[in-house]
């Protein structure tokens, strides 16, 4: 490098050549403030699109595919950088650039996956479901709202991990006390939620595509025997819906299985 004719070289935060001192007051405010510059920066060369705040903290801004401009922070530019008191553990920038270009140069939406949440995907795939009969429909709602929305319905699509998918399946079969079979019916659901986010390249890779196999090695999946209603208890079970003040709510209900049981399109009318 040169200030004003005088050879000075960096090497690392250090400047080294003639003295600074000397230097200081031949110098040009230009070449002063890329001094100043160089020493905040700690003898960094910043990429394109990097920059260093006042208050030592680096951002990457950078355009996504639809000419909207974003900004990411990070603490630490590399991911070996030591964090001082007070500051909160991220990932790297450089780590998060990476993958930021990479998703761009695939068309891969990262913005729409950290707003757009697992809820959202359930709602605008029954929106788009019109295939599904009834019962099937009554099903999905039911499994979803009991057990797969309490546990992952809130979180953003971009940061659910497959990890987090087989642990849902553990909480269901050892804590929930579900049968295993029901399940299978909630990764089958998770898994066509965010394969739908894979096709509209929202996420790279499907999260559920081995959570259930996973889980499968963990667990026993033996569904349990299913005993039939004595009499008795069939007369209790029709007394209680007569009795129930819901019971154009049991009707449905009894419908759609009925229909399920015998193969039929639509509900029993």
């Amino acid at each position: 490098y040169s200030l004003n004719g005088h050879p000075v070289r960096l090497l690392g935060p250090l400047l080294v050549g003639p003295a600074l001192s000397y230097l200081w007051p031949h110098c040009c405010r230009s070449c002063q403030a890329l001094v100043q510059l160089l020493i905040r920066i700690k003898g960094r060369v910043l990429r394109n699109g990097e920059s260093q705040r006042s208050d030592g903290k680096y951002m990457f801004r950078y355009t996504d595919g639809t000419g909207e401009r974003h900004t990411v922070y990070s603490w630490k530019l590399v991911s070996t950088d030591k964090l001082k008191e007070g500051q909160r553990d991220s990932q790297a920038l450089r780590d998060m650039e990476k993958r930021i270009l990479k998703d761009l140069d695939d068309s891969i939406k990262t913005r729409d996956a950290e707003h757009t949440t697992v809820d959202d995907l359930f709602d605008q795939f029954m929106d788009i479901r019109k295939d599904l009969r009834e019962s099937s429909r009554c099903c999905y709602n039911d499994i979803y709202r009991k057990h797969i929305k309490p546990v992952i319905g809130h979180r953003p699509i971009g940061r659910v991990k497959p990890t987090e998918i087989q642990k849902l399946y553990q909480i269901m079969v050892s804590e929930s006390g579900v049968n295993p079979t029901t399940a299978q019916k909630a990764h089958s659901i998770i898994y066509q939620l965010f394969e739908n986010a894979v096709m509209d390249n929202i996420i790279r890779v499907n999260p559920a595509s081995n959570a259930f196999r996973n889980f499968r090695k963990t667990a026993e999946l033996n569904p349990a025997c299913r005993e039939p209603l004595t009499v008795e208890q069939q007369e209790l079970f029709i007394d209680y819906i007569y009795a129930s003040e819901n019971i154009i709510g049991w009707q449905t209900c009894s419908q759609c299985c009925l229909a399920r049981e015998c193969g039929l399109e639509k509900p029993l009318a």
